[in-house]
């Protein structure tokens, strides 16, 4: 028997790939084609239905990231994940602006 939070993180897990897919799907060239059902079928899935993928993502995310403070407000453990994801997201910006800047 799976106990709640293996059930939980393989559900998360089965989801996330999902959406990982359908991320992909959006930045896949579209055909050369313009008209006809395959068409149609290809801009009603990368335009619709793919782009509910970020959105949920980033509500997986922040589902994720407030789980673990259900048992009590620590302002410790608030600032830990906040300068880890702030230093994270220093170190990308400062990377991507050089590679876009000297390439």
């Amino acid at each position: 028997m799976l106990d709640y939070t293996k059930l939980q993180s393989e559900t998360f897990n089965f989801l996330r790939f999902i959406l990982a897919v359908l991320v992909v799907f959006i930045h896949v060239p579209h055909p050369e084609y313009t008209s006809g059902f395959s068409w149609y079928a290809y801009v009603f899935f990368s335009q619709g239905i793919a782009r509910v993928a970020v959105p949920v993502f980033f509500l997986i995310s922040g589902y994720l990231f407030c789980s673990g403070l259900e048992q009590q407000w620590d302002w410790s453990l608030w600032r830990s994940k906040i300068k880890k994801e702030q230093s994270r997201y220093c170190y990308r910006m400062y990377y991507g602006l050089c590679f876009f800047l000297f390439i």
